[in-house]
């Protein structure tokens, strides 16, 4: 499971703030974006100031071939 919350954030603050926060580019970006947002997962935009907080992903997979490296952590969190 992998968070995808840029998107409903974006929305959260085009919601709060109006569409005059982003770019000309970006407010036409957004626009489309919620079209196909809203058809996807058959919402509909009634002009209310509800909106989704989280997304999340859920996906499978083979093995990991590329780990992510991890320090080693011996409990005592006081930096020295």
């Amino acid at each position: 499971m992998q968070p995808m919350t840029a998107i409903t954030l974006f929305y959260q603050r085009l919601m709060l703030s109006g569409k005059d926060d982003f770019q000309y580019k970006h407010q036409k970006i957004l626009d489309r974006a919620k079209r196909d947002y809203n058809d996807l997962f058959c919402l509909t935009d009634s002009g209310n100031k509800n909106s989704q907080i989280m997304l999340f992903r859920f996906g499978y997979t083979g093995n990991i071939v590329y780990r992510t490296l991890r320090q080693e952590f011996n409990g005592d969190r006081t930096k020295s």
